[in-house]
């Protein structure tokens, strides 16, 4: 029988040893670098994990054909990046629109003692108007969240930055790009220097820095390649405009690593989310794995097609392009996150959450405990972990 992510919340005291890599290999040459894994400690999983609904089970839409007809589609909770501005309240942000009654694709998630409820939706015109969320942080000094869109595409609605006050979202607004520059698009292309990408990663230094995670580039969305790179930017905080980008936008780290943990040929490491954590000064960075050729085919995917790890720094070795550490688990191995982590929010001590985006995808690799689990359309799965 099934087992459900929504049937129950179960601990996670023996992840960090059954999700370890044992088999991993890892190919290298001049144009792909290796990952050198070792950890500060071991990464020991606190707490618990479990689902979350993002919206109503079978809520639907109406998706319309180039030729004019109508077929009735499922929604699918896609989150892609989360944030807290309180112990155990989250605020994530689905990928993809919604267009239901009080519900949104940004919305606060309550995850206590292994409960959650139904998310609350936090609705705005600016919030709504974006396609594709990807990246999502808080000023060091908790004053304001800003959120990305993906820029993976030149159309409306998926090049935006927003801010607002934190707590205030209905109070989002456009950041402009900064002066010389006649769009973020521009701005963001100029640094990376490819015609195509896709930023996937946000984080907020104490300097009054912003991080971009860009997890592809190539020329086009068919031709690309995965790889972390991380630009920076300076702001300004003031209390009418929120945040305002204020200077270049500069690469400070920037490589590409093709590596599997199940071995599967061709594919390669992007990142998936970004953060700074002010408790320890490390830089995290998830990032996945995943056969090229799934991204651009829906349907595509398999379950164990998906592998996710943790890289971190510390913000003044990444500033210097050097090379990021992959936490291990208790066995000495890369921790294996098994599902495609693309969430990241930080806590007080060490702890971390991280949620999980399999797009359509309903089954979970029995990488993760062994077993046969599934997740329904509408949920979200979320994971607690500490990193010692």
């Amino acid at each position: 029988m099934k087992r459900s992510f929504s049937a129950s919340v179960f601990p996670l005291a023996l992840i960090g040893l059954i999700g370890g890599c044992s088999s991993a290999t890892i190919s290298a040459s001049s144009a792909r670098a290796a990952i050198q894994p070792f950890a500060p400690g071991p990464v020991a999983v606190a707490g618990v994990d479990g689902s979350f609904e993002c919206f109503p089970e079978g809520a639907s839409f109406i998706e319309k054909t180039s030729e004019g007809a109508e077929s009735k589609k499922p929604y699918t909770c896609e989150p892609s990046a989360v944030y807290s501005l309180a112990d155990g309240i989250f605020f994530a942000l689905n990928d993809k629109p919604l267009e239901l009654d009080g519900y949104s694709q940004h919305f606060e998630v309550s995850v206590k003692a292994g409960a959650s409820r139904l998310a609350q939706g936090r609705p705005s015109k600016d919030i709504q108007s974006v396609k594709k969320f990807e990246g999502v942080t808080v000023t060091s000094d908790g004053k304001w969240v800003v959120a990305s869109a993906a820029f993976d595409r030149d159309k409306k609605g998926y090049n935006s930055l927003l801010t607002w006050p934190a707590g205030k979202s209905g109070e989002s607004r456009e950041v402009n790009a900064p002066k010389g520059f006649g769009s973020l698009r521009e701005w963001l292309a100029k640094a990376v220097g490819t015609a195509y990408f896709k930023i996937e990663g946000l984080a907020s230094t104490p300097e009054k820095t912003l991080l971009f995670g860009v997890r592809e580039t190539g020329k086009t969305f068919q031709d690309f390649d995965y790889g972390i790179t991380v630009l920076e930017a300076p702001y300004e905080l003031d209390s009418k405009d929120g945040l305002r980008l204020t200077g270049e936008l500069k690469t400070v780290f920037s490589k590409h690593y093709s590596w599997s943990p199940q071995g599967i040929e061709g594919a390669e490491i992007g990142i998936s989310s970004l953060e700074y954590d002010p408790y320890t000064g490390r830089v995290y960075a998830l990032v996945s794995s995943e056969p090229k050729e799934t991204a651009t085919q829906k349907g595509a995917q398999k379950v164990d097609d998906y592998s996710a790890h943790l890289l971190v720094w510390k913000l003044e070795e990444l500033r210097k392009g050097q090379e990021p550490r992959i936490a291990l688990n208790a066995a000495g191995q890369p921790l294996d996150l098994v599902m495609k982590a693309e969430g990241l929010a930080v806590l007080p001590k060490g702890k971390l959450m991280v949620i999980f985006d399999n797009d359509r995808q309903t089954g979970v690799s029995q990488r993760y405990d062994g077993k046969v689990r599934d997740r329904k359309l509408h949920e979200g799965i979320y994971r607690f972990i500490e990193v010692l």
